[in-house]
């Protein structure tokens, strides 16, 4: 019953959004939707089921209220950066390593939180002498949002 409901609601939300894309929904149009609607929704359960997302929310995931704050602050120090010329140096920026909990949703949600401002970029997950670490870029000192992960 649950992947039935779910492929209905996929199959809902996809054939409207089709319809709304058509600037006048007539004719061969609306089965047509229909169709596209249902291919679609099949392969988005397909797709949902096949990576398993996690569903969890860790603690620290609260912060991204904060991200805004992230994004402008970001936003003038990289333009500053640019009309300086800093930012094309090699040396612009630096790299740091953050340990994670070995928790899907922690993994997820640092990766996503770390990229989301345009000042730092997650570049790599791995394990690392039985630890999991997150390495990242970082050109801007803007990092409000994902603070409660680095005081682990």
């Amino acid at each position: 019953m649950r992947a039935s409901a779910e492929l209905a609601y996929w199959w809902l939300a996809l054939t409207l959004c089709y319809l709304m894309l058509v600037s006048s929904p007539t004719g061969l149009e609306v089965p047509v939707g229909l169709l596209i609607g249902g291919l679609a929704a099949l392969v988005a359960v397909a797709a949902r089921r096949a990576f398993d997302p996690p569903t969890s929310v860790p603690p620290f995931v609260r912060r991204v209220v904060l991200l805004p704050l992230d994004l402008a602050a970001d936003a003038v120090t990289l333009t500053w950066l640019l009309v300086t010329g800093r930012a094309l140096r090699s040396t612009c920026g630096t790299r740091d390593e953050i340990e994670l909990e070995d928790d899907p949703a922690v993994r997820a949600w640092a990766v996503l939180l770390t990229s989301a401002s345009p000042g730092s970029l997650a570049a790599d997950v791995e394990e690392l002498d039985g630890r999991l670490v997150l390495r990242r870029h970082l050109v801007t000192g803007h990092q409000r949002a994902v603070e409660g992960l680095t005081s682990r």
